[in-house]
């Protein structure tokens, strides 16, 4: 089980409690900055955080396999691992933490344990693909160049790092 905390960005008003999303329903999350997750082990009865503090906006979280319902049960494959994006510092300096500032790419396994950033300093996520259960690209912008990166899931380390030239006319 995953929760977010979260809090209004129009009061500044931050909510700490992993369960405030009973409270506002699905529909709340818009409008809302997420500050960190909380994950429950139902198994071990135990709580995780995300991260240490709640001093960073989480902009995204994906979770891989992408856990979709398939027409066969023995074909399922649940959320293994997420990857998140996180604005940790106001790089543009307009007040917020926002997909404007300069990004970190995080992972860690479903259940939140060692969480690892493994990129960071991005201008713009472009995509990901997970290319097996234990390899995942990212591709995203950064310096002025396109790059994908190859990361190693098990061992939340970066494989390696290509630039993708495509030509003067692609940005």
């Amino acid at each position: 089980m995953i929760a977010d905390i979260s809090g209004n960005p129009h009061t500044n008003e931050r909510d700490f409690s992993p369960f405030s999303w009973i409270e506002r329903g699905y529909s709340g999350y818009s409008g809302y900055e997420i500050y960190n997750y909380v994950f429950f082990s139902g198994a071990a009865e135990t709580f995780t955080r995300l991260l240490p503090t709640n001093d960073y906006v989480v902009l995204q979280i994906i979770g891989f396999p992408s856990g979709t319902p398939t027409e066969k049960p023995e074909d399922f494959k649940p959320v293994m691992w997420w990857l998140y994006l996180l604005a940790k510092a106001d790089t543009d300096q307009n007040g917020y933490l926002n997909y404007q500032d300069k990004l970190t790419i995080g992972v860690t396994d479903v259940g939140g344990n060692r969480p690892t950033e493994v990129i960071s300093d991005i201008d713009n996520m472009l995509g990901q693909f997970l290319k097996d259960e234990n390899t995942l690209f990212v591709f995203y912008h950064a310096g002025d160049k396109n790059h994908a990166a190859k990361i190693d899931l098990p061992g939340r380390q970066i494989v390696n790092t290509v630039e993708m030239d495509l030509g003067e006319d692609v940005k």
